[in-house]
């Protein structure tokens, strides 16, 4: 074993090298070699009892077995730092490295976090947090990060200019025997973030959030080895996602003190995507999707916009989906934008133009907009009724599920100030109700219009003398047991059988 337990402070500048080559590594007094690079090498375990300060040098701790801090103890540098094991476990209580880099490799073990009085463990440009076991709970203060967990990986980022998820390139210079700074340092290059044996990912930032796709594997946010749900908040600016977020079975949620966005007009693999768990977007201002990105689940969708809400994909297949924003457009042309069993859309001023409507796949909508209308364009036939309530979970911090869902739920049917455009390829429209202040106009190019059931409902209501245009391939019809499509009075109605 080698024991430091008093440290010459007259070495200068000089780098520093501290080898067991098969015992352990104990250091029981401050470290300070200047500006140069300090190695400290153990065969088996480091046992850190004290500071570890240089002005500009590397820092690098390596052991088979453990490398431990103890309480209180800050390691600090202006420049890149690795603690790296190859069987044991890392224990830390705060490393400094100001802009550099620091690295925390525990390759079949487990990352420790100390509770360092409420402070952040890191504080660095960039953060690389690598363990084969678990990663407990950890404050930073970083720009860039990238992370891989055995378990659950929750972050806490103080760093109000924000985070991003991207590549990092970590070197080191690794003193030699003789004491001399190696002409090339050691470089560690890893990307994306990943929660493996289901484990859940929670990012939980003071600033912005940029998701990037570092080594071109098409995901950056992995958890999708099993149930991990995912969690990216932005506490005060934005979250934007340019890799695909896949949490495999689990539940997602983002939200933002801003805007979300997910792709561009060049970038169509920021897919946001889980088999059974729910998804939850949250922006306090507006939500983009760019056209060829998906959102998709085999569950509900909620997606939540206090300003503009601009539609790539949307896919909940057989579960449902509730829109809502001050305005709902769509990001393409023709693409279909939402596959879903049912879906609720509620927005201050619109949904769709008439030159783009909202391309959808769905069995029943439930719709209310104010002045700018709505335009819909349906594939396959489609039920105007009640769609009940929509729910879907909202991730923790700690990545676990919240215990009350978050709900939406409507009125049936669709009420609408402006225009009312519907546009159905293929099936028939069954109404329950429709009432706008505009024109309605339905279009079916194949199939018919009917009254869902025999009751007193009104089934279609325009504004006073507006219009009212049917136009079907088959019949304008009650159902099996009501004759008639109830018509409010002071409307104008033009019907055609095609």
């Amino acid at each position: 074993d080698l024991t430091v337990n008093v440290f010459a402070s007259s070495i200068g500048d000089g780098n520093m090298r501290l080898f067991a080559g098969s015992g352990n590594i104990v250091l029981n007094d401050k470290m300070s070699p200047g500006s140069g690079h300090l190695s400290i090498i153990a065969e088996k375990s480091i046992m850190q009892n004290a500071l570890i300060l240089t002005s500009d040098g590397t820092i690098e701790f390596k052991a088979t077995d453990n490398i431990t801090m103890k309480t209180g103890v800050i390691t600090s540098t202006a420049n890149n730092v690795l603690y790296e094991t190859m069987q044991g476990d890392i224990t830390i209580n705060e490393i400094d490295a100001q802009q550099g880099n620091v690295g925390i490799v525990a390759t079949n073990g487990s990352i420790n976090l100390l509770d360092n009085n409420g402070e952040e463990n890191i504080i660095a440009h960039g953060l690389i947090l690598n363990a084969g076991k678990t990663i407990d709970p950890i404050k930073t203060s970083v720009s860039l990060l990238t992370a891989m967990s055995g378990g659950d990986l929750i972050v806490e980022n103080t760093n109000v200019n924000g985070v991003t998820i991207d590549e990092i390139t970590l070197e080191i210079f690794r003193i030699e025997s003789d004491g001399v700074t190696p002409e090339t340092p050691e470089a560690f290059k890893f990307s994306d973030v990943t929660a493996k044996n289901e484990g859940a990912i929670s990012l939980n930032s003071a600033g912005s959030i940029t998701v990037n796709d570092g080594d071109d594997d098409n995901i950056a946010i992995n958890a999708s080895e099993g149930t991990g749900n995912i969690l990216l908040l932005s506490q005060s600016d934005a979250i934007s996602i340019q890799s695909k977020v896949d949490a495999g079975t689990g539940s997602i949620s983002l939200i933002a003190d801003s805007s979300i966005t997910a792709g561009s007009a060049d970038n169509t693999e920021s897919h946001i995507m889980t088999t059974d768990g729910t998804i939850d977007m949250q922006a306090t201002d507006n939500i983009t999707i760019f056209d060829g990105n998906t959102i998709s689940a085999n569950a509900n969708i909620r997606m939540f916009a206090d300003e503009v809400m601009t539609i790539g994909s949307i896919q909940a297949n057989g579960a449902s989906v509730s829109l809502t924003a001050n305005n709902i457009t769509d990001s393409g042309t023709d693409d279909l934008d939402i596959l879903a069993k049912e879906l609720m859309i509620q927005s201050i001023q619109g949904v769709g133009t008439i030159d783009n409507m909202l391309d959808i796949a769905v069995e029943t909508l439930s719709a209310n907009v104010n002045d700018a209308g709505i335009f819909i364009h349906e594939m396959d036939g489609i039920h105007i009724d009640d769609v009940g309530e929509i729910s879907v979970n909202r991730v923790a911090i700690d990545g676990s599920l919240e215990e009350t869902a978050l709900l939406d739920t409507i009125s049936a049917g669709i009420v609408s100030k402006g225009d009312v455009q519907l546009h159905v390829d293929n099936g028939d429209t069954i109404i329950n109700q429709i009432t706008s202040q505009g024109n309605i106009t339905i279009t079916n190019d194949a199939g018919s219009i009917i009254d869902h059931a025999d009751d007193q409902t009104i089934d279609l209501t325009a504004g006073n003398e507006k219009l009212i245009t049917l136009t079907v391939a088959e019949n304008i019809q009650g159902n099996t047991t009501d004759t008639f499509l109830e018509v409010a009075d002071a409307s104008i109605i033009n019907a055609y059988s095609t």
